[in-house]
């Protein structure tokens, strides 16, 4: 174990400039002349190579992992898991939390297992070079700013986290440094989140159009929620109305639009016409299990979020018959902060606060919810344990092509889905 460990981990997701790597030192509470210190050790270890020049930063060097540095950084971890292990089996992950990737109960894949004084390292979880977010002869500033999604790309962290047996993880200290993120099992939103099925009036927005199959689900689903005081609002503009398949229920109203609009411009004239003070989108073609809105809605209730979303949200491919997931390091590649905006609560205050939905069909959610935080609004973000899948079909609103891309997982059944749920979405192939 070298006291450069959390210094060579910082380059683990991609290439730095030497002001770029001093900033990630001083998140982990280095000073500069430690920083300057440490990328001179790791070139002259030839642990380091300079892959390019970045223009923006007046053609300094960018510095990224040698094949030496890359091999360096695995056998430290493998020794550390060895040295952990020898009071019992121990887990080891490196970055921040939220930067590796998951299972589908949400916590993070070990990169690395101990067990009686030896150690096995998974190769597939390193470091991940090949996720389309890390381009190997770029600097962090420039991939950010290529990116469409700049939130792709994770900040540098060189902490090491440790998880005996079955217990919670806890950060191991290196060469003095402090730790830049929370353990994976306090983060934000990995906790098992509570429920609350009373409460005020949620209204439920679900802007469609020419969607019937979709449509009869989706009031399904909301007519399951446990939730207690709910209303949907259907929001229709197709060129044949759905007003035949909305059920005879106070909980239920239908507005009709003229013309051909945006799904912001549906979001917001169906937040002005709802009568809940809090307010959930509600796509109609995904799955919503019975606890979505009692989930979503408690952190609000609690007075800790004006807004709330899941984290870690799988989606069945439709035209394959196939579950796919991602870490939440990929997820990030489509959804800001690893979230999917398709599931965003919140506040109508948060709402009014804003210009609400630009009058968009894609990234509306996402503006969206740039614009809420930038008014003040708070964030939380919800483990998704069984409560939303994504549905992947022909018709979606934005298209993205990820089933090539390594990472995404994929399982041939499909999990916390209903028995009657599969049948249904089979059928629509048919």
């Amino acid at each position: 174990m070298h006291d450069e460990f959390s210094a060579l981990a910082l380059f683990r997701d991609g290439p730095l400039t030497a002001a770029e790597f001093t900033a990630a030192m001083d998140r982990h509470g280095a000073e500069a002349s430690a920083a300057e210190s440490a990328l001179l050790a790791l070139r002259t270890g030839k642990l380091l190579e300079a892959v390019a020049t970045d223009p923006a930063a007046g053609d300094a060097p960018v510095h990224g992992l040698s094949e030496r540095g890359k091999a360096e950084l695995t056998r430290a971890v493998t020794e550390a898991a060895a040295e952990l292990s020898a009071s019992g089996p121990v887990s080891l992950l490196v970055g921040r939390p939220e930067s590796n990737r998951r299972g589908h109960d949400g916590e993070p894949l070990p990169m690395a297992v101990g067990h009686q004084g030896k150690a096995e390292v998974r190769p597939e979880l390193w470091p991940p070079y090949d996720l389309p977010q890390h381009t190997p002869t770029e600097s962090l500033g420039t991939r950010r700013g290529v990116s469409w999604w700049p939130w792709t790309v994770p900040e540098p962290c060189g902490c090491l986290w440790a998880r005996p047996g079955e217990g919670d993880w806890a950060f191991v200290p290196r060469g003095g440094l402090a730790p830049c993120a929370r353990p994976a099992s306090a983060f934000e939103g990995l906790a098992a989140p509570a429920t609350r099925t009373d409460g005020p009036l949620v209204t439920a927005v679900m802007p469609t159009a020419d969607r019937p199959h979709f449509v009869q689900r989706a009031i399904k689903y909301f007519m399951e929620q446990t939730y207690r005081s709910k209303e949907l609002l259907v929001v229709d503009d197709g060129l044949t109305p759905v007003d035949h398949l909305v059920p005879q229920n106070d909980s239920i109203r239908y507005l009709r639009l003229d013309g051909k609009n945006t799904i912001g411009s549906k979001m917001n004239a169906g937040a002005n016409a709802a009568h809940g003070e809090i307010l959930s989108q509600w796509d109609d073609d995904d799955w919503h299990g019975p606890n979505r809105m009692a989930t979503q809605v408690a952190p609000i209730l609690a007075g800790n979020a004006s807004i709330t979303a899941f984290e870690g949200a799988p989606f069945y491919h439709l035209p394959t018959q196939r579950t796919w997931s991602a870490p939440n390091s990929l997820m990030r590649l489509h959804h800001k902060n690893g979230i999917h905006c398709g599931t965003l609560v919140y506040t109508k205050k948060a709402w009014r606060s804003t210009e609400g939905y630009p009058d968009l069909s894609f990234f509306e959610q996402t503006t969206f919810l740039d614009r809420v935080l930038a008014a003040g609004g708070h964030l939380e973000t919800v483990l998704n344990n069984a409560h939303y899948v994504q549905i992947r079909h022909t018709t979606n609103t934005w298209h993205d092509d990820v089933l090539g891309i390594p990472g995404w997982t994929p399982q041939e059944d499909m999990p916390w889905l209903p028995d009657e749920a599969p049948d249904f979405y089979r059928s629509l192939r048919k």
